[in-house]
Order: C-alpha cells, then structure tokens, then sequence
C-alpha cells in the first residue's frame, strides 16, 4: 500500500483501502435501515473509548496516519448508534464487516462488539441530511448519507428537543406497563372494539398499540424488554406513550377499579363529547399567551394561522362527474324510427322507498367507477362539514397530518349540535348535484394513516354555503403534537377569527362513514340511474 498524502489532521491509506470501507459502513447502514426500519437509537458507549479501538486495531505502524479530527468527530457522534429489532435484539447501525476491506475488519469487528453490548439511552434524531464529513482536506473520511425517512423534519421543535420528548416517554410509557397490566389493556380493548362507548374508535388503536407492547415484552429481561420499549417509543404517534394522561388512562383506570359496563358508558360518552375533548373549558392564562406569542413567533407560523374556506380545487378528489355519452342520431328520414323486434330502452332509475343499504367500501368499488353524475336528496337536518384551507399555503405546518415533504393545508369543522339544512343555503328535498367526493384530509396519506379520526368520506354539494363562517376551526386534537402547551391561546385566537373566502365557498358537503350514515343517492351512469344509502364504512 502506499500513502497518498498527509496533513495534520489526517492521513489514509489509497482510495483501494479507505474508500471502500466508508462505501462498506454506507451499504451496512441502509440495509440495517431495510430490516429494521426507520429508527436509531443511542447507547451509552463510551466513543473515546470507541475511537481509541478503532486506532488500535488499524494494521500496526499505520495508526499516526488514521488519527483524524473529522473521523473521530463521527465516531463521538454517531458511532455509537443502534437499530433495534422487534424482538428487543440490538444492531450496530454503522459498524458492519461484511464488505468491509480486510486492513480495517480487526477495528470494525471490535468496535461492534462494544456498540452491541451498550446499553440503549434514547432515540436519535438528527436534521442534518450528511452525518459526518465526507472530505475535508483533499481526504476522504468517516460519514454517512441517511435515508431521507430518517431527517427528523419538524421545523417546531429541535431534534435535541424531540430526543428529550422521547426519553420523557420511554420513563412514561414503562410506569404505564406497570400501571396496566396486560388483563385490563385486553378488557379495554374488547370494550373499543365492541363499540359500546362513544367515539370509542379514536381509542382502539392506542389501546392496540399498548396490548402488542405487552404481548411483545412479555417473557423478556433486561436489555430486550427495554429496546422493546424504547421502540414502541420511538414508533408511537403523539399521546400514545403517555396512556395516564389520555383518555385511554381513564378508561383503564376506571376497569382496574371495577366500574361496571353502564357506569363507564356515561362517564365515557360526557368526557369524550365534542364540546369538552381536548377543548379549553376556560380562557387561556396570561402566562400562556405570553408563551404562545413567543413560540409563534420563534416558529414563524403566525401566516400558518391565517385560514380560509377550501375551494374544490384545494382538494384531493376520489371522484368528478364524467360527461354523459349520449349516441349520434341515426341518419335519414326514418332514423328516429325502430326497427320491427327492437324496443326503446327504459331508463333504469330504481327510486325505492327504502333502498338496501350499502357500505362505502362497496360503494366506491362498484358504483364510483361507473358513475357519471352524483346527487344528493336534501333533508330536513344532515351531518355537514366544511372544508378549509391556509390562506398562504407555503406558510410552516401546523396540522397534524400536514407534512414539509408531503404538504396538506386542509382541515375541516362541524357544528356539534348540528345546523338546518337551510343554514347551509341549501333546498330541502330537493336532489342536490354533488360536484366532487372527497376523503378526510388526514386520510389522504391512506385511509389507516392516521388511525385516531374516523373513516370519513365527504359528499360535496353544489351551492353549499356556511353562512356564518365564525371561527377558523383550528382545534387541539388537529395541531401538532408540540404547539398543544399553547393549545388554549390558539383555540382562543381561532375562536375570535373568521375564515376568509367567505363568499368563494366550494368544498362543503355531508359526510358518509360510520356514525355517520348518508341520505339517499342517486348516482347516474351510461344505463340509467339507481338511489343508494350508506350506512357504514365497511
């Protein structure tokens, strides 16, 4: 081998030797990524120590050439971090022989022993797109290029926040275990999952969530029982590593001490109405306007609060009408005329006093592809939403499901207590055109995406105008997880706004799913027409 050039912060063996082994640690890395997922973890190794391996097993005479500033920043850095398996197993994230040249395989080896047998400390998060330096210097040296679903992307807290958010839950989520053992988890969960309770499917995934944590821990010691926990950390979606202070904890605790089934149906149903769940019941403090003006502002999301009536434009459609295909006339003087044996064919418009009721699972995969035109028969009361959307789109997320690299501004509001269908400048009785259909924003990303809202398909309709439009419907259980301190500021300031727009208004309509069951519909297609109600999801 011969040495390409020093300096006195590094020296390294020809690209034959060093540059493979960075392309080595690089490819050991990404297939951790494959097998294991997303997310890394801390140790508590000691990364002198680490570095110090790394320099001792270097072929002997070489180790004044291999002492390198940017390397040993990396190793201090990064070395040190894990995968973890579902099994509770951990996996030294960087350190992998496999590909690795035969001058550093000694080093390699021993540094992956050291990280394999630390103990996990944390979740690691980082913004930064290169981890390490790749040259510096005219020399290559220690780094890696994460996957881009590893660059912790939220622009409101920084990752150094967000890991000690993640400790807080790892102590959070062990006590809960703990608190509620695996026989109360599962009494809760039968409980969701039979529908007795109301809005009980906002919950069943969380309580999931915690049933599978027990399942998977149970019969592991020591460092696999932790890493399984340090996992479900680092995998679960706001509030579900913190079961007390949820609604979830209140149900559990209300099973521990044996309340009976009517008991907890009406405790359950007033705590989770809508008027009360996770809505302020008071003014916010001065303390927590001072702090909200502090955080909006460090956070440059006062445009982000700026909201307004969606236009169907806004939105991401499932279905438009289709123009209708009508046949040319037939030519001659005799065209309109038919032929002996042959017979005009009926229109097939089924219009039933009370038509079988059809899932929208199966409305959309057999009706929607054919449908040419939609109506709605307008009654009395329905459940309407509308639609609304940030006045300045490019301003930072601050919805839960809108994201920097997959961004969606939209959110929606509903009154509780219901409106007239006449509120909403809508005739009664009368087929309304349905000018679009479009999912829950959060389930743009997919239908399961965001588990906590229910499965919700909205119904457009032509001329359907909020005609008080008071508020900008930014509630708590709809922001991100990190502005929830300040939650009764924004409620307050939201409370006191008013949606722009307010005469541009196209994206309002009824919602269809379960609990919320649809008036009737007709739908057009090449054949005829045939009326339709939905009663549930699937």
């Amino acid at each position: 081998m011969t040495i390409t050039g020093t300096d006195e912060h590094h020296t390294h063996i020809t690209g034959e030797d060093f540059d493979p082994m960075v392309r080595a640690l690089q490819k050991h890395f990404l297939a951790g990524f494959t097998e294991h997922g997303r997310h890394l973890f801390t140790t508590d190794v000691d990364t002198d120590a680490l570095y110090e391996t790394y320099l001792s097993k270097v072929p002997a005479g070489q180790r004044q050439y291999h002492t390198c500033n940017c390397c040993k920043t990396f190793i201090r850095n990064f070395g040190g971090l894990v995968y973890i398996a579902d099994d509770g197993r951990q996996f030294p994230a960087i350190w992998g022989s496999q590909q690795a040249p035969e001058t550093y395989l000694a080093a390699v080896d021993h540094m992956r022993v050291l990280v394999r047998e630390a103990r996990v400390t944390g979740v690691f998060l980082s913004k930064e797109r290169m981890w390490g330096t790749p040259e510096a210097g005219g020399f290559t040296h220690f780094a890696i290029q994460p996957h881009r679903e590893q660059v912790f992307m939220d622009r409101a807290k920084s990752a150094f926040e967000a890991m000690a958010e993640k400790r807080q839950d790892y102590g959070t989520l062990s006590h809960g275990l703990i608190d509620y053992k695996a026989d109360v988890v599962a009494q809760a969960l039968n409980l969701l999952k039979a529908d007795v309770l109301a809005s009980s499917e906002k919950f069943v995934d969380a309580a999931q969530f915690l049933h599978e944590l027990h399942s998977t821990r149970a019969g592991k010691r020591g460092a696999a029982a932790n890493n399984v926990v340090w996992k479900a950390v680092a995998m679960a979606p706001a509030g579900w590593a913190k079961p007390r202070s949820t609604m979830l904890g209140t149900l559990l605790d209300a099973l521990k001490i044996g309340k009976d089934v009517e008991q907890l149906k009406r405790e359950f149903g007033a705590k989770v109405a809508p008027l009360r769940y996770q809505r302020a019941q008071v003014a916010p403090t001065t303390g927590n306007i001072a702090v909200a003006e502090k955080k909006i502002e460090r956070l440059g999301l006062a445009p982000s609060l700026k909201r307004r009536h969606a236009r169907i434009e806004d939105l991401t459609l499932l279905w438009q009408p289709k123009a209708v295909r009508v046949a040319p006339a037939a030519g001659g003087v005799f065209g309109h005329l038919k032929a002996k044996g042959t017979q005009r064919m009926a229109s097939l418009d089924v219009v039933a006093r009370a038509p079988a009721p059809i899932t929208w699972s199966k409305f959309a995969r057999t009706v929607l592809p054919d449908a040419l035109k939609i109506e709605v028969l307008t009654a009395t009361m329905m459940k309407m939403i509308g639609l609304t959307a940030a006045v300045e789109p490019d301003s930072p997320p601050i919805l839960l499901w809108d994201r920097e690299e997959a961004r969606n501004p939209i959110a929606w509001y509903v009154y509780p207590r219901g409106k007239a269908t006449e509120f909403w400048n809508l005739p009664v009785g009368a087929w309304v055109e349905v000018p679009g259909i479009s999912l829950l924003p959060p389930m743009y990303a997919g239908e399961d995406a965001y588990p906590q809202y229910s499965k919700t398909a909205i119904f457009l309709l032509r001329g359907a105008v909020d005609s008080k439009s008071s508020g900008l419907a930014l509630f708590p259980s709809c922001l991100h997880g990190d502005l929830h301190e300040i939650r009764s500021t924004i409620e307050a300031f939201s409370n006191d706004g008013s949606l722009e727009n307010q005469d541009d208004q196209s994206a309002n309509g009824v919602r269809v799913g379960d609990n919320h069951p649809s008036p009737l519909i007709r739908v057009t297609t090449n054949v005829g027409s045939s009326i339709h109600r939905i009663d549930r999801w699937d």
